[in-house]
């Protein structure tokens, strides 16, 4: 397995971020959007005005996002901060996992 369906995934990642205090996971998409978890609800593109800055190399990706390819663990962050976050974001970062390590660790969710 490379990458996870975001239609799929998406409920768990919900569910993980409302029975885990202390998490937050930003999702990477394969269109290079990303998606902030917080709290048991989802902030779809969050980074979308941050991604393309001057000197950064553009990676030619999807137009419209259907996998996660990369996940990042974060403390409980609002979703407005992000924008005013910028360069402190790598600061936070608590770990970034494979769409194989995020599967492992939603495995024991219960989705009632």
């Amino acid at each position: 397995m490379d990458n996870l369906e975001i239609n799929q995934v998406t409920l768990f990642l919900c569910k993980y971020t409302s029975v885990e205090s202390g998490v937050s996971v930003l999702a990477y998409t394969d269109s290079g959007s990303a998606d902030l978890y917080v709290e048991g609800r989802r902030h779809v593109n969050i980074l979308l005005n941050n991604q393309i800055t001057k000197g950064n190399l553009m990676h030619l990706r999807s137009r419209k996002a259907r996998y996660y390819i990369e996940f990042d663990l974060l403390p409980p962050t609002p979703a407005e901060l992000f924008i005013e976050l910028g360069s402190l974001y790598n600061r936070l970062l608590q770990a970034r996992l494979s769409p194989q390590q995020m599967q492992e660790l939603l495995s024991n969710i219960i989705i009632e």
